[in-house]
């Protein structure tokens, strides 16, 4: 093998990766992007959220959601319940009812512990908030209630976005798990 074949040899085995390695520079900037878009959960394609699926894999490992959601009498309160059937027909409205047994079973819940009656009237995030600062339950499910409230917030203005019949049906078990767990909080 003479010198000039050994350098064409040399060449032709570096054309791919050098190609690759000024491909990913010249990119360099949307591959930045795109990985901490990764990262965050936040990569969307058409109808595909990663963003609801992760909030609903965190709700699902909070010990009160979890407790309630894996019980046989509660997969029966959920076969029967009617949220859980309209998620099949109406995926989006199914996401907002539940939200709505969600937030009136937190204001009962508070109002019980501490004898407020302002708080029914209160704004979503100011409510959670006090709910916070008086340390009315758990961090858990207070973070369960701000994760539901994202994927709620996410669907109601996101014309866009049409939520799948797996992720309503998700949610509207986690929202009624979390309804039964402020009920039983005396």
């Amino acid at each position: 093998m003479d010198i000039t074949t050994a350098i064409v040899e040399i060449i032709q085995a570096l054309a791919w990766p050098i190609t690759v390695l000024l491909i990913c520079y010249v990119l360099r900037e949307q591959i930045s992007d795109l990985a901490e878009r990764i990262s965050k959960g936040k990569l969307k394609y058409k109808d595909l959220e990663l963003e609801i699926e992760r909030d609903l894999n965190e709700i699902k490992a909070i010990p009160e959601v979890e407790k309630i959601s894996s019980t046989e009498e509660f997969a029966d309160y959920l076969e029967d319940h009617p949220l859980f059937k309209v998620a099949h027909v109406a995926p989006r409205a199914a996401i907002l009812e539940a939200w709505c047994l969600v937030e009136k079973a937190s204001s009962e819940a508070f109002s019980r512990k501490f004898s407020s009656k302002t708080i029914k009237t209160e704004k979503g995030t100011i409510r959670t908030g006090r709910m916070k600062m008086k340390g009315a339950f758990s961090k858990e499910k207070i973070l369960a209630m701000e994760k539901l409230r994202s994927i709620r917030n996410r669907t109601a203005h996101s014309p866009d976005y049409q939520p799948s019949i797996d992720e309503a049906e998700e949610f509207v078990m986690y929202s009624l798990a979390l309804e039964q767990d402020f009920q039983n909080d005396k």
